[in-house]
């Protein structure tokens, strides 16, 4: 595992997390599988039950697979455009409800805030090292109410804390 800048230095910047074996950190990683048509389908088509609730009834897994790579475009703007105005507070949210604390460490998620997106699907999860300094662990695609309902999100947490593990051990948050 290795960290790697997307954007910004010390306490103004975007990281990302390479993970042994991958071919590229979670951030590209992530908006590669979003913006792939194909590997989008075959996602929606194994929870083709889950549909209707996180799009609109009657929607075909063809469309919901656009409207995820429209959003993955929109978000990847909005990360770009919230790191320039040194916005990231804004764009990323406390993991946990009710932890209004800002902190070291915190686990976060962004989604879309683009009023064109109907209940944004996309996820991007990060540890947040200051304001506007944030180290992406993963992301996935949300179909359920709750994080905990699907066994690809609940992944994410198990990438968060070992991210979170990593950075201490290499005294991350120290060396900005």
């Amino acid at each position: 595992m290795k960290l790697i800048t997307i954007f910004g230095e010390k306490t103004n910047a975007v990281y990302a997390i390479h993970y042994n074996g991958q071919h590229c950190d979670e951030l590209d990683r992530l908006f590669f599988l979003w913006s792939d048509i194909e590997y989008v389908k075959s996602y929606l088509q194994e929870r083709k039950d889950l549909l209707a609730e996180a799009f609109r009834v009657g929607i075909s897994i063809e469309e919901a697979a656009w409207e995820i790579k429209i959003e993955a475009e929109l978000m990847e703007d909005e990360l770009k455009a919230h790191y320039r105005n040194g916005l990231l507070q804004s764009l990323f949210m406390p993991l946990r409800k009710g932890d209004a604390k800002i902190y070291v460490f915190q686990q976060t998620k962004s989604k879309s805030r683009s009023r064109r997106i109907w209940r944004p699907k996309l996820r991007i999860y990060a540890i947040r090292l200051a304001a506007n300094c944030y180290v992406i662990t993963g992301g996935g695609i949300k179909l359920t109410k709750a994080m905990q309902d699907c066994p690809i999100l609940m992944a994410e947490l198990t990438k968060i804390k070992k991210c979170v593990a990593f950075l201490k051990q290499h005294k991350i948050s120290e060396q900005l």
